[in-house]
């Protein structure tokens, strides 16, 4: 309920409401007759008072919030003053409406706080992180992800990413895009994408999801993206290393294999084809074992057991 005060021309207090009681503290008897400074003298530094006279004039200054403190309560109120006329249209006094919404102006700072605390961590996060709407338009791009991809946040708010990158099209991104709309979250393989002016693309890999309101709708998507270049150069690097590692394995004339856990043959050069008269098709994930006497049985085994308690 709203709290209602009337004043008179002398600004002195005609109606203090129960609602008023409860948001002030104050009784009505306690009020009634007295003049508002007299009572409540902070009203002449914090712009009240100049608001009544405004209202004696004939003005009504728009709606204001202030803080209170009339002794036993205080908090947040937000007052609206106007004229207040007889029968014949002439002023008479002040009318005037007050709500209390401290409990609001608190959920609304500590909303406030909230969102600069989730700004702060989107600007200072490691990963690139870059928020949609339902359009799939950008409306965040932290700079993590201004230096992943070269393009600033000012260059792609707004923007669609198919518009930014074409190439996305004829890629999974549509389809993860399209899965998060749906309330899915998922994560993409490894891609590259190329800076302008910079010669070698990173590698690039994102988690999609939901991007909901307070009513839990989905409202966009949110993309944790990470840097894997150094992964993806890594794995280039053994891939290439281990290929030439196997073609020198397989010039050389003596018989090389390598067995799984099981005793298998995962992997053998030619001469052990020749050493055994089998084609590569006989020996592809054959048992090792059976190829051997008891005693090279014996002493494979006695090796193989050493190397799985050592490592």
């Amino acid at each position: 309920r709203d709290g209602i005060v009337v004043y008179d021309s002398t600004l002195s207090y005609l109606l203090w409401n129960p609602a008023m009681e409860e948001i002030s503290g104050w009784r009505a008897e306690e009020l009634i007759g007295k003049q508002a400074r007299e009572v409540f003298p902070a009203m002449t530094g914090n712009g009240i008072y100049e608001r009544l006279e405004m209202a004696l004039r004939g003005e009504t200054p728009p709606r204001q919030d202030f803080p209170y403190d009339f002794g036993p309560k205080r908090g947040v109120y937000s007052r609206l003053d106007a004229p207040l006329r007889d029968e014949t249209g002439a002023i008479v006094g002040v009318i005037t409406t007050v709500s209390e919404i401290t409990d609001r102006k608190k959920a609304e700072a500590e909303l406030l706080e909230s969102k600069q605390f989730n700004q702060e961590i989107i600007a200072s996060a490691n990963e690139g992180i870059v928020v949609y709407d339902r359009d799939f338009c950008v409306r965040i791009w932290n700079p993590a992800m201004e230096e992943l991809s070269g393009r600033s946040a000012a260059e792609v708010i707004g923007q669609n990413i198919f518009d930014l990158y074409p190439d996305f099209l004829e890629s999974a991104v549509p389809q993860r895009l399209a899965e998060a709309v749906a309330g899915k979250t998922s994560v993409s393989n490894d891609f590259q994408l190329r800076h302008a002016g910079v010669e070698s693309p990173v590698w690039l890999v994102a988690r999609y999801s939901p991007h909901r309101n307070s009513a839990g709708d989905v409202v966009g998507v949110i993309a944790m993206v990470s840097d894997v270049t150094a992964r993806k150069l890594a794995e280039d690097k053994l891939r290439k290393s281990e290929e030439r590692y196997r073609e020198i394995l397989a010039t050389l004339q003596d018989g090389y294999w390598e067995i799984d856990l099981e005793g298998r043959m995962s992997f053998f050069n030619e001469a052990v084809c020749e050493i055994y008269g089998r084609s590569r098709l006989e020996l592809e994930g054959a048992g090792l074992a059976q190829f051997l006497s008891e005693e090279a049985k014996q002493r494979g085994a006695t090796v193989f057991k050493q190397v799985l308690d050592t490592g």
